[in-house]
């Protein structure tokens, strides 16, 4: 009897072959960033990152790819349609809920869909650089990188947010970051609570409190140079019970995401003032938490007033991933193969070794992301 479809997507050949082939083709790319890194970098910053640029967006469609065509997900925009028609026609400051293990994936997907994916920045903790092929090519990709102590935060947002405003012209891109530092969890969201009532600001009911020094100081050098900040609020609905996870896409389990963007301009932020642009956070944060008990009620955003929207699939991501398939396993297979018929028992057992590895080390950078294994920040410390 012939399995389905879906329990094929589980089954551990193609799991292997999709781990297999982003690994090979993500250490390809960071060792041609390295190049480019060593070679052009110290001589022309402009074209290092138009380099960088087109071979991040090859690493990184691998995710949208799998989103889109693999666990084939749908992703549903909320938005004003004035507003809809200017995605991915200007720059844009985003700020984002920090609610699932898979925002990231779907800050990618976003960003491939709005012609930003090339271009993406964000700024993430520190340790996350050091997470093989896709932490070195943040970091090849000037992603900015904190160590969430100010006095260190503060020289590294004005350094690094002065680089990444230096950007080609003619590239389009996005500057993103999670303003409640960290992701949402009980135990952090009870802290967060605690710490609201103690500074007599009102408790948010599905975020963490918004940490404002870091906004405040990107908004200061971003207004005049970027238009307008992106309010994004992302719900994912649960996934046989539990909270989605990018394991769940790579299993070809389709997700069911809604995504409400407001567009705000700039000059509304007052990034000159560091008080008033806290409390514009802090409104803003309010607003979102609102926004997104509409979808914690309903099941959704329709409520909220504005259309929903659909954009049209533009199989860049795909295309890439088809490449990479081809250049990898093709003459992969053709090896593995003559040595699975002509070698030894001892080489058939390092074969499937390397794939189980492979499979492995997969799973496991991606489990990075997950709130398993996330960061205490945002807890009290436990004192010893």
């Amino acid at each position: 009897m012939f399995m389905s479809l879906k329990e094929f997507k589980k089954w551990f050949l193609p799991q292997v072959l999709i781990s297999y082939t982003f690994l090979v083709s993500g250490l390809i790319i960071n060792v041609l960033q390295l190049i480019t890194f060593i070679t052009i970098r110290p001589f022309n910053k402009h074209l290092y990152k138009r380099i960088i640029y087109y071979l991040s967006y090859s690493l990184y469609s691998a995710f949208p790819c799998l989103t889109h065509w693999w666990s084939r997900t749908k992703v549903t925009y909320y938005a004003k349609d004035e507003d809809f028609k200017m995605f991915g026609k200007e720059n844009c400051f985003c700020v984002l809920n920090h609610k699932y293990d898979v925002d990231w994936n779907f800050g990618l997907v976003i960003c491939q869909q709005i012609n930003l994916l090339g271009g993406s920045k964000v700024v993430l903790k520190d340790s996350l650089k050091y997470i093989p092929i896709l932490g070195w090519s943040w970091a090849f990709g000037e992603y900015i990188f904190l160590k969430r102590v100010w006095d260190k935060d503060h020289k590294i947002l004005v350094e690094d947010m002065k680089n990444i405003l230096d950007y080609p012209k003619d590239l389009p891109y996005s500057i993103s970051i999670f303003c409640e530092g960290t992701r949402y969890t009980k135990e952090k969201y009870e802290e967060s609570a605690k710490i609201a009532k103690e500074k007599g600001v009102p408790v948010l009911k599905h975020h963490l409190l918004p940490r404002s020094k870091g906004f405040n100081l990107m908004a200061s050098q971003i207004k005049g140079k970027i238009d307008y900040l992106y309010d994004i609020t992302l719900a994912i609905d649960d996934v046989e019970g539990h909270s989605p996870t990018f394991l769940d896409i790579k299993d070809g389990i389709p997700l069911d995401v809604q995504i409400f963007i407001r567009r705000i301009p700039m000059s509304l932020v007052p990034a000159e003032d560091e008080k008033k642009c806290s409390d514009f956070l802090q409104k803003l944060y309010m607003e979102k938490d609102e926004i997104f008990d509409v979808y914690h009620r309903t099941g959704s955003f329709d409520e909220l007033g504005v259309n929903k929207h659909v954009i049209k699939l533009n199989k860049w991501d795909l295309y890439n991933s088809i490449f990479w398939l081809a250049v990898i396993l093709i003459p992969s297979f053709y090896y593995f193969v003559s040595l699975l018929l002509n070698g030894s028992w001892l080489i058939r057992g390092v074969i499937f070794f390397i794939f189980v590895t492979v499979n492995f080390l997969t799973k496991k950078m991606m489990a990075e992301s997950s709130s398993k294994n996330g960061s205490s920040f945002g807890l009290p410390k436990k004192l010893n």
